[in-house]
């Protein structure tokens, strides 16, 4: 099972759906709940979620959800508040399998920013493996962040 979280209008749902298996079970949580409804019609065959990925601890458990295979992130970290990733980090950690992946990424120019820096450490502190790429074909180019084996919260 997959979640992804910050689905908007579906680009990386759809590759998601693309490179798994049809019967893979794939959920997106989004916080707008147009775009939530505009994605549910569009993509039938995944679960959305129109909630805060905030609340993905209490999500998975209210859906009795087993620990998920990978979580997938498109949220803007740079522009969080560090309590804010640190609740949104925290949560992955719980719903990821302890084999899980989860794979987020961080534009080039975040890194200029002391809270895209920030995020990178959060990352760290939370994982006991991270590995880094770039996507150079992003609108922008961004930091890819692939981290397994998450720390105990």
């Amino acid at each position: 099972m997959v979640i992804e979280l910050g689905a908007g209008t579906g680009p990386v749902t759809q590759a998601l759906r693309d490179g798994l298996m049809a019967e893979s079970r794939i959920i997106a949580v989004e916080v707008d709940r147009h775009l939530a409804a505009a994605l549910q019609a569009q993509r039938p065959d995944v679960e959305v979620v129109a909630a805060d990925s905030a609340l993905l601890p209490q999500l998975a458990a209210a859906r009795g959800l087993p620990p998920a295979d990978a979580v997938v992130a498109t949220l803007p970290w740079a522009l969080l508040a560090p309590a804010r990733r640190e609740v949104l980090l925290t949560g992955i950690g719980v719903v990821l399998a302890r084999d899980g992946t989860f794979v987020t990424l961080l534009t080039l120019a975040s890194l200029c920013r002391r809270t895209g820096r920030g995020f990178l450490r959060q990352v760290r502190s939370r994982f006991r493996d991270l590995r880094l790429g770039i996507a150079w074909r992003h609108i922008t180019p961004a930091l890819v962040l692939t981290a397994h084996a998450p720390s105990p919260p």
